[in-house]
């Protein structure tokens, strides 16, 4: 059966996605992308450069921290609005439990009374039915009114929700590397007394309760000629592994329903949530980073909405969300949008592979395959 919580508890999770912000700028929120662990069994979070710095051309400098005694950069979970938006989810989710009760209790009482026409063997049914539900209700709302003490009593200082600092970005760069790519990554080293280790999930998506399983399974396998298979997770948390590497992005092995070559890609970010979509190259575009007027051509993995009733794949917030494509694989780092608020818009993503290679050009020995000991 459906978990009904399991949306509302999901960004309190260490799943991939979390709702994030530099805790001194609380108004500019973004998400945090994908996990990675050092040589020493650190574990860090990787986001876009522009989601925990403001962009300024002025202010471009490579960030690094290295020493406990430096001023830190801190990185806290939900930003002011992403706060106060989960806290009114919370009270929603029990205002609409209220009301199922007090549904439910009416239907109870006119079977009792036989004030709905049924004939007793109905009615018992009826009633028990409708028992059963209050009860379900009633036991939902006591655990989500302690969710919501928890979280307002425990977490509207944003102090309390610092989850770790910024060791290392460099420079926001268009036409970064050999391959022309945008440079707008920064590195997280996270509190590891801030999640968790048994339940750490390391980098998974959760697919959440939005979309049926049958109907994810068939977006993320339409083609049945396909050599590989999309099996959905009992727990609902995919398991990312491995990269998609440069050469499969400009030619995609796996087809579409109409037999084109695609990759059919997933993310969850701060605002659209969890979505889906298709790439099938990389493109060159032009931006304006710094809003100075100065226009760069710049080289990007590009994510399409799934059809036209989809809706766009990403939005303003989203940036640092993760790309994983269907096989698992992390594909991109959400860095920009060509406007992101029509179903024709194309979202643009930075190569995970550039980001690894540019994170161990810097000395930092990381790998994807993140892990958390206690």
């Amino acid at each position: 059966s459906i978990d009904p919580t399991a949306e509302l508890l999901e960004p309190l999770t260490s799943t991939l996605g979390p709702f994030i912000c530099n805790a001194s700028t609380p108004w500019a929120e973004g998400t945090g992308g994908f996990y990675v662990t050092d040589d020493k069994s650190n574990l860090y979070l990787v986001t876009a450069r522009h989601v925990v710095f403001k962009q300024d051309q002025d202010n471009n400098d490579m960030y690094e921290c290295k020493n406990s005694s430096e001023p830190r950069v801190d990185i806290a979970l939900f930003g002011t609005a992403a706060f106060t938006n989960y806290v009114k989810q919370i009270k929603h989710v029990i205002e609409a439990q209220n009301v199922k009760i007090e549904f439910e209790e009416r239907r109870a009482k006119e079977a009792a009374e036989g004030d709905n026409g049924m004939d007793i063997d109905e009615a018992m049914e009826e009633h028990a039915d409708a028992e059963r539900l209050i009860t379900e209700a009633k036991d939902a709302t006591v655990a989500f009114e302690k969710l919501y003490d928890d979280v307002v009593k425990g977490w509207s200082n944003i102090e309390n929700r610092v989850l770790g600092f910024v060791v290392f970005s460099p420079p926001i760069e268009i036409r970064a590397g050999p391959n022309n790519y945008t440079q707008d990554y920064a590195l997280i080293r996270i509190d590891s007394s801030k999640i968790d280790a048994a339940n750490f999930t390391g980098n998974a998506i959760d697919l959440g309760t939005k979309i049926p399983s049958h109907k994810f399974r068939r977006l993320m396998f339409p083609q049945h000629t396909n050599s590989h298979t999309f099996k959905y997770p009992a727990n609902r948390l995919f398991k990312v592994q491995g990269m998609v590497l440069d050469k499969e992005m400009r030619h995609p092995t796996i087809m579409d329903e109409n037999g084109g070559p695609c990759l059919l890609v997933m993310k969850r970010g701060n605002t659209t949530g969890l979505t889906v979509g298709r790439a099938n190259d990389i493109l060159s575009f032009v931006r304006n980073y710094f809003d100075n007027g100065e226009t760069k051509t710049s080289k990007e993995w590009a994510i399409y909405p799934y059809d036209n009733k989809s809706g766009p794949f990403a939005a303003k917030g989203d940036s640092g969300s993760a790309i994983v494509d269907c096989l698992g694989r992390l594909g991109g780092l959400i860095t920009a949008g060509g406007g992101l608020t029509d179903p024709s818009d194309i979202t643009y993503a930075t190569p995970i592979s550039f980001i690894i290679g540019s994170l161990k050009a810097n000395g930092y020995k990381v790998t994807t395959e993140a892990t958390l000991t206690a």
